[in-house]
């Protein structure tokens, strides 16, 4: 046997990513993912960006299709075409990820569930969802198709990523903002959940899933797909401008870290960018995945294809700071003829990355005999040609091994070959040309079926689904949750029976006033931090909850995922944050499962949305009724400078940010992360009917900034029905649904 040297571009790979499904829709859990590559994952826009994710050598492709993907501007694809993107790939040994990553509304879920379904029936591998109602009825309805739970769901701690898990999610794509330190957290955490990580394209200032400054500026949400790019707007703060526009990540230099550290999947962002670019980057992160030193052209063309001056790797690192910030400068304008021209070059042809070995036999008045095997996916094919003539000198067994050898666009490169060629037979290389040809495509087609993932269904019920809800057990809620910094910033009136909240760390500094407003009658709650990172601060928080209860405080407020394991842990009353985003009565039946009594609506719903959602959600519904919507939460302050902490402007909580049309945007440090405030409150006091009459149980009244004297000034306009006296929002109440 011969031994061939495969290219030098192109390492050896462990295999092809097969997705299983168990009865409850999930792939089945691995026994760990050690010494398995992590899976190369291309964004794909356009069907022409499918082509390109395949030359630059992906493992697996996103794509959207209708009205529920997080890139709705993108050009997306037509049924037809995720179909035929789907068979193309199928064959290239590359699976295909469906996104309908968006919040959906009541009166969409029928839709939503219809786009899964005609996804379903294309052969699509799995759905990333950020809609838990959605999740819900997709796992009951095509149970085969595994969920990726989405980087919209904000999941950065490992309490967020086990309750997913648990609940059915096969894999979570993590938030953005992780270190590499607290990507190995959570892998150690949760050893059999798929972990996909960001590894290239674009930074969001927020964290996804809890930016709303799109939606309510100009109502165009990025939790509905239609982001505007707000952040790239020139927002400045103490003489510096672009304070929102982050860099590019790019972390081709980390993978091995990533791959040690747990990582599935590597992600690369831009759906919204053009083929080149998905070609290139594919390219750079299969390169290193490959285990190939760094190509300096590679690297050159990857930034002038698209960056905002440079990349970052500033949260992998735990290196943030004014260094991450950049912008569109005119030397990283569109990149020209030159720039395009060599990057198809260098991505010409479907990327070889799964190995196969072959041999060939000729036999004295035999056909002619050529076996292929598939090593990544153990399919073997043997294929017959004609009957080799004799002759005083045959083709050559080194020759005819070549000729068998030879995978261009196929996918495949040769391992091993053989020939054994008797030295008076002669058969044509042409011959063996075809021969290997038929071979490869039969194996290409055996590779397709081998990556489908079950057998989707073609056709819909003839009815349509029960909701995935438990039986309705609305409790009674308190009428106002008033919500403060402190307790000392409350208003001088509270209502009876209201629920007083402020964060965790404020109640801990004011048990005595906790207990006395507790001993009141007040429902006494501690808001956990938004953003909440790696188990140690899961066990400050447990402790600092458990210590609480001692005090009277016997509720939490949980406005992501993954605080809802830490709070239940510590024995409080769990009700939901509107960091949850909670938009249909499957989401709060979700959250009801997972222990909430109560869930805050989301406050991207119209007064239509919040009825649809109300009248068949199983738990009481609050709304954002008065308050400085918090519209990012961010981890890389805008107020500071280079040295961080030490350059910051804000002089404690009264720092702000101003856009160009000179509107003033407060910052409110949390230690650790921060959040950018709206310019203006919102404010329903004098339309309070109209939020009762949406079936809501409850008014929250949320108080960032203001004085225990304005707060009462505002408790006293709210609960007297009379206009708000100064500049506010009514947010979305009253917008439409069709473009929000």
């Amino acid at each position: 046997m011969t031994e061939r040297e495969r290219p030098a571009s192109v390492p050896e790979r462990s295999g092809a990513r097969v997705f299983e499904s168990t009865a409850h829709g999930c792939a089945a859990p691995s026994a760990g993912h050690s010494g398995r590559k992590p899976e190369v994952l291309a964004p794909c826009g356009s069907p022409e960006s499918v082509k390109a994710a395949l030359c630059g050598g992906a493992d697996a492709v996103y794509l959207g299709y209708g009205s529920f993907n997080a890139r709705r501007n993108a050009k997306n694809f037509t049924l037809g075409e995720v179909k035929e993107a789907v068979d193309r790939c199928h064959q290239a040994g590359t699976a295909v990820h469906a996104a309908l990553n968006t919040l959906v509304f009541p009166d969409e879920m029928s839709a939503a569930l219809h786009d899964a379904e005609d996804l379903a029936a294309c052969g699509v591998d799995a759905f990333i969802v950020q809609d838990t109602g959605l999740a819900g009825e997709i796992f009951r309805r095509i149970p085969e198709i595994p969920l990726h739970a989405s980087t919209q769901m904000s999941v950065h701690n490992p309490a967020g990523a086990r309750l997913l898990y648990e609940s059915g999610m096969s894999r979570i794509v993590l938030a953005r903002e992780l270190s590499g330190r607290e990507i190995g957290e959570i892998s150690r955490s949760v050893p059999d959940a798929e972990l996909e990580v960001f590894v290239h394209g674009a930074l969001c200032m927020s964290v996804s899933g809890q930016c709303y400054f799109s939606a309510m500026l100009g109502g165009r949400s990025g939790n509905r797909g239609l982001c505007a790019q707000t952040c790239r707007l020139p927002f400045s703060c103490a003489g510096r401008e672009n304070v929102l526009s982050l860099k590019d990540l790019s972390l081709t230099e980390r993978i091995k870290e990533l791959s040690d550290a747990g990582v599935t999947s590597l992600k690369i962002e831009g759906r919204m960018k053009r083929p080149e670019y998905v070609a290139i980057a594919t390219l750079a992160v299969r390169r290193a995945v490959d285990g190939l030193p760094a190509d300096p052209e590679i690297n050159s063309l990857l930034e002038e294809v698209f960056s905002r001056s440079g990349f970052t790797d500033g949260y992998f690192t735990e290196e943030r700071g004014s260094r991450m910030f950049g912008v569109r400068r005119k030397e990283d304008a569109q990149p020209g003829k030159r720039v395009n021209e060599r990057i198809n070059g260098l991505t010409r042809g479907v990327y070889p990355k799964h190995p196969a070995d072959v041999s060939l036999e000729l036999k004295k008045g035999g056909r002619a005999k050529l076996t292929c095997t598939d090593l990544a996916f153990n399919n073997t094919v043997t294929v017959y040609g004609d009957v080799p003539e004799e002759a005083e000198r045959s083709a050559g067994a080194e020759r005819l091994a070549e000729a068998s050898a030879k995978t261009g666009g196929t996918g495949y490169f040769v391992r091993n070959v053989s020939a054994k060629v008797p030295p008076d037979l002669f058969l044509p290389v042409s011959a063996v040309n075809s021969m290997r040809r038929e071979a490869f495509e039969k194996l290409a087609e055996l590779r397709a079926k081998s990556l489908k993932a079950g057998s989707p269904r073609t056709e819909r019920p003839s009815s349509e689904p029960e909701p995935c809800l438990p039986a309705r057990i609305v409790k009674a809620v308190p009428e106002y949750e008033i919500r403060a910094e402190s307790f000392s910033r409350l208003p001088d009136f509270l209502p009876e029976g209201a629920a007083v909240t402020v964060p965790s760390a404020a109640a801990e500094a004011e048990r005595e006033t906790a207990e006395r407003l507790a001993s009141m009658g007040y429902s006494v709650s501690a808001e956990l931090p938004r953003l909440m990172f790696g188990e140690r601060d899961e066990e400050r928080e447990y402790r600092r909850l458990a210590a609480l209860r001692e005090y009277g405080v016997t509720r939490a407020v949980c406005g992501n995922i993954g605080h809802i394991p830490v709070a239940k842990s510590a024995g409080m009353e769990l009700a939901g944050g509107f960091g949850l985003n909670v938009s249909n009565p499957g989401a709060a039946a979700f959250f009801m499962r997972a222990g909430l009594r109560e869930v805050t609506a989301s406050a991207e719903l119209s007064a239509t949305g919040l009825r649809g959602l109300t009248a068949n959600a199983p738990c009481g519904v609050r709304a954002f009724a008065y308050g400085r919507l918090p519209v990012m939460l961010v981890r890389n302050c805008p107020m500071s400078g280079a040295r961080g902490c030490a350059d910051c402007v804000s002089r404690g909580h009264g720092g702000d940010i101003t856009d160009r049309k000179g509107e003033k945007f407060p910052v409110v440090c949390r230690k650790g992360y921060g959040e950018i405030l709206n310019s203006r409150p919102l404010y329903m006091g004098d339309k309070k009917r109209d939020i009762i009459n949406a079936g809501a149980k409850g008014f929250l009244i949320y108080f960032t900034g203001e004085s225990a004297a304005r707060a009462g000034e505002v408790m006293e306009m709210f609960i007297s029905g009379t206009p708000f006296d100064g500049k506010f929002t009514r947010g979305l109440y009253y917008r439409g649904t069709a473009d929000v």
